[in-house]
């Protein structure tokens, strides 16, 4: 068979007629066996690249080829840096203005999952660009039993080409065989294990893992953060081993199911050597009395940060609050020992906060820490203000020179300042003038909430202050309005305050 081609720019390309050698019909036989099909361009201008297929049926077997100019033209090839870069840009780019400008949580679902889609449908755009999409795309990883970390971890598996997990999660919970889980540090390539920020255990059982588990998992060090979430142990002290072991920042412990809370001194010289800056502990409340009395501020005092919250069954009052007495008492004397170990800075310009206790309950918080200022107290709370006299008679020690009660409700709740009893205002204001205070310098007020719900015919907080705190106001330390005042964000186009920035802001003069 022979096959002449004509100019490939020609608006006509006809297929030659071949005859079949072994027939013996001459043309008449090849015209009934062959079909011609021209194609003709509609519309292409001359010189037009692409290739133009030919189209030939030889005795019922239809063939195509394909012919282009190939030495006239070559389609040029995109730099691997090019795409590379335009699939980081997709990960990266918006969030990092998002995160620069303050705009937008970047743990928001919404944005998470169209970044995923996004790169989903760039590992679809051909072969060479699944390495770089699964390198994002496996940034959060959850493994659940030994049969996921075996395809994680085998040969062409999702890590075998490397991958950037910033957060591993294992979570075991309702699996009876937990042996994989001592598995994991071991199976992981060191390029995964050394850029691991957040390592996150669920439902772990300590008790019945391999005695090695916790040098297992000093593969990981360091790690910035550590959370340890419902975990099975025999004594506390072993989710401080883990996080001596891998080198971490900040500890977040949640309702962890322990034999022994007594036990946790053991560990306390080893604990004090370790990297440990920051504490969060969530635990119910018939574990708080026996975790904070006993256990942690002989060896916690030396943390810039520690975060307790408890059951949220526990209802604050001032009933229930005179009962835990001892407990308040305990939690001063932490407060006091982390203030003895974080001097306040010299410079007067560092607007940073060196020692931390916070402590929740419910609805209910109270923050204590401290900055430049010798020292300070932030109270915030939502509707319920009966608890803060009696919290600030206990913590009337520390001689506080500045009181920055912060008051914040949900949507839909009325007013704290004008629909609170009239006598819960009245003892905060009696204790705040009493001779416990008698060091108090200045009280201030932060209110968060909505505009709308806040009294109208005022044009600033600091007004209220003769209503709801006569005797501060009389005793010359009351105000002025914080910087977080409604009214003036109302004025500047900003209704509401920002949770976790204005509200946290003490009130200087």
């Amino acid at each position: 068979m022979s096959t002449s081609l004509q100019d490939p720019t020609a608006q006509e390309i006809t297929v030659m007629r071949c005859l079949d050698a072994e027939s013996g019909n001459g043309d008449q036989a090849a015209s009934e066996n062959i079909r011609e099909i021209d194609h003709r361009s509609s519309g292409d201008t001359e010189g037009n690249p692409h290739p133009r297929p030919i189209a030939q049926n030889y005795g019922g077997t239809l063939t195509c080829q394909t012919f282009s100019s190939c030495a006239e033209y070559r389609r040029p090839e995109l730099p691997v840096e090019i795409w590379e870069k335009v699939i980081d840009m997709v990960r990266d780019g918006t969030s990092l203005f998002i995160s620069h400008l303050g705009l937008l949580d970047l743990n928001d679902r919404a944005l998470v999952g169209s970044t995923k889609r996004d790169l989903h449908s760039l590992s679809l755009v051909c072969r060479s660009w699944v390495d770089r999409s699964r390198f994002h795309l496996l940034e959060v990883i959850t493994i659940r039993s030994g049969s996921e970390l075996l395809a994680l971890t085998r040969e062409r598996g999702p890590l075998s080409s490397g991958a950037r997990v910033k957060k591993l999660t294992i979570d075991v919970e309702g699996g009876r065989d937990q042996s994989w889980v001592t598995l994991i540090p071991s199976r992981l390539s060191p390029s995964v294990l050394g850029q691991i920020k957040v390592l996150s255990l669920k439902h772990v059982d300590l008790v019945k893992s391999h005695h090695r588990i916790v040098q297992s998992f000093s593969l990981f060090r360091p790690v910035p953060e550590l959370i340890l979430d419902h975990i099975r142990c025999r004594h506390f002290s072993q989710l401080l081993e883990f996080a001596r072991a891998l080198q971490t920042g900040i500890v977040n412990i949640s309702f962890p199911h322990t034999q022994s809370l007594d036990a946790m001194h053991f560990s306390t010289r080893r604990f004090l050597l370790s990297r440990v800056g920051r504490l969060y502990v969530a635990l119910p409340w018939t574990s708080v009395h026996h975790f904070v009395k006993l256990c942690i501020w002989p060896c916690f005092s030396m943390l810039g940060h520690v975060d307790i919250r408890l059951d949220a069954a526990y209802s604050v009052d001032s009933p229930h609050l005179q009962q835990s007495k001892g407990i308040w008492e305990c939690l001063s004397t932490l407060y006091q020992g982390m203030c003895l170990h974080h001097p306040a800075p010299m410079n007067a310009m560092m607007m940073i906060r060196f020692t931390n206790l916070t402590v929740f309950m419910q609805q209910n918080g109270f923050n204590l820490f401290r900055d430049h200022r010798p020292s300070l107290i932030l109270l915030f709370f939502y509707s319920n203000i009966n608890a803060v006299p009696s919290v600030l008679q206990f913590l009337s020690r520390h001689n506080f020179q500045t009181v920055n009660v912060g008051i914040d409700g949900k949507v839909g709740d009325p007013d704290p300042m004008t629909s609170a009893i009239p006598k819960d205002w009245q003892a905060v204001d009696t204790v705040l003038c009493s001779s416990a205070f008698s060091a108090l310098r200045k009280v201030g007020l932060d209110c968060t909430g909505r505009n709308e719900r806040l009294p109208s015919g005022y044009s600033c907080v600091a007004e209220l202050y003769p209503i709801i705190l006569p005797k501060c106001t009389a005793r010359g330390v009351a105000g002025p309005c914080a910087m977080s005042c409604p009214y003036h964000r109302a004025s500047l186009g900003r209704p509401w305050s920002s949770p976790g920035y204005d509200f946290i802001r003490p009130v200087y003069a």
